[in-house]
């Protein structure tokens, strides 16, 4: 199914196709051992709950290429329960970013921890940077994403930690994002988080440009 969604992608013209492996979705729900107790070869050990998302990463490879493929992952976990301790997140993610380079896909992003505001605090904050070092970045460029700010994001920019840092839910409330980092304006911050799926354009694609919202002052 993935395969055939990468196929489906191609026809349409896309340049190129991300697995979302981050978020509670199927690959992380395999990655995870608290969601996966699996017994046989696709469960148990790192390298076993790893099988799962790296067969996936090689079809969409052998649609579009590897250097057409990319992947999300959320190591400290926090979304729909999932959630490693440390020492498991450490080793399970250092096997699959040692993998994932080798096979010398486009990028890796990988999201810093988020509660969510959840009093539960699922999930385990982690350095997502201990894993840098794993990734041949001449042919695999290193994304970092999750509340970071102009001035943050820059500062990771400028000291190599990363190739990219990249942001979702700051462009659905600022379409103009890009040129108010530019320029340091302020952004607006009254994303309604809540209403991202309710059917209708009001709070998911009605925010202003900084310009529409002087007129609007």
């Amino acid at each position: 199914m993935y395969k055939r969604a990468a196929q489906n992608a191609k026809v349409a013209g896309f340049d190129g196709v991300e697995l979302h492996g981050a978020n509670g979705y199927l690959s992380h729900q395999f990655l995870d051992n608290t969601s996966n107790h699996r017994t046989d070869q696709w469960g148990g050990s790192a390298e076993n709950r790893c099988r799962f998302t790296l067969r996936v990463i090689d079809e969409l490879s052998n649609v579009y290429g590897n250097d057409r493929v990319g992947i999300k992952l959320s190591p400290g976990g926090g979304y729909n329960d999932m959630g490693m301790n440390e020492k498991d997140t450490s080793e399970t993610f250092g096997y699959l970013i040692k993998e994932l380079s080798k096979r010398k896909i486009a990028y890796i992003q990988l999201a810093r921890y988020w509660d969510l505001g959840d009093p539960v605090k699922r999930g385990t904050p982690v350095d997502i940077f201990q894993w840098s070092n794993l990734i041949d970045r001449k042919h695999t460029a290193l994304f970092v994403n999750t509340n970071y700010n102009a001035e943050e994001g820059a500062k990771v920019l400028e000291s190599g930690l990363a190739d990219a840092v990249v942001f979702g839910r700051s462009y659905i409330s600022n379409p103009d994002l890009a040129e108010r980092l530019a320029k340091k304006q302020e952004l607006n911050s009254a994303l309604n988080f809540m209403t991202l799926y309710g059917g209708s354009a009001a709070g998911y694609t009605d925010y202003p440009t900084y310009e529409q919202q002087k007129q609007q002052a």
